[in-house]
């Protein structure tokens, strides 16, 4: 089961903490200095998630990125559920969504986790990424690229079109470790355009997001 490891590490005489699904239960002898005081381990990780538009000669799509934080000055340790879901809906018409999900397969960089043992660590101020890839397809089929976004002309090249900005918001939850209860993640509005295809600069002026999608 997850527990806290004492972070920097103390002598083997100091308190050790194994952390339960609901409280803390404290094991060993303790030290002359002060227990520090009590924090309620479900609110120790802290989450935040944003989504952005991706467009390179490779890549039209947009990517929602999930950051899950130990905020907490001890390290975190136990068997890992890593599960989740996210929700991107039109802010518009939110019948308009698609759910998808987190796991292990969407996390990202190098965590302390343990495939094998499904045991994660998380040092003190260290975070774990997890990122999903969305390609406008709707949770009933429909592609919003057609359904949604309205486009105009681009004034710079005629073989591409740019919509005009939509807002969708950014819903998440997820579990980290399998005796704590799952994370709701803050809501979070994000605005992004969609740009028809990408066109070799030697053909027309390069088109870039922050620009093009803040245009009239």
């Amino acid at each position: 089961m997850p527990r806290f490891v004492p972070w920097p590490l103390k002598p083997q005489s100091c308190t050790s903490f194994i952390l339960l699904p609901l409280t803390f239960l404290f094991t060993g002898i303790i030290c002359q200095e002060d227990l520090p005081p009590y924090e309620d381990p479900r609110t120790i990780l802290q989450g935040t998630a944003e989504g952005s538009y991706f467009f390179t000669q490779t890549q039209n799509s947009i990517q929602v990125r999930m950051t899950i934080r130990n905020g907490y000055d001890e390290t975190l340790e136990g068997e890992a559920s890593l599960s989740g879901a996210g929700t991107i809906t039109l802010l518009k018409d939110t019948s308009i969504h698609r759910t998808f999900a987190w796991a292990v397969s969407t996390m990202v960089g190098s965590p302390q986790y343990n495939p094998a043992t499904r045991i994660l660590t998380l040092d003190p101020g260290e975070e774990i990424q997890f990122v999903y890839t969305w390609n406008y397809m709707d949770d009933s089929g429909n592609d919003v690229r057609q359904s949604v976004f309205v486009y105009r002309s681009d004034a710079g090249c005629t073989l591409r079109v740019i919509s005009h900005p939509e807002t969708f918001l950014l819903s998440n939850r997820i579990k980290i470790f399998e005796s704590l209860a799952d994370m709701t993640i803050p809501e979070r509005e994000f605005q992004i355009c969609h740009i028809s295809t990408w066109i070799d600069p030697r053909v027309c002026s390069p088109v870039f997001p922050a620009t093009a999608c803040s245009t009239p």
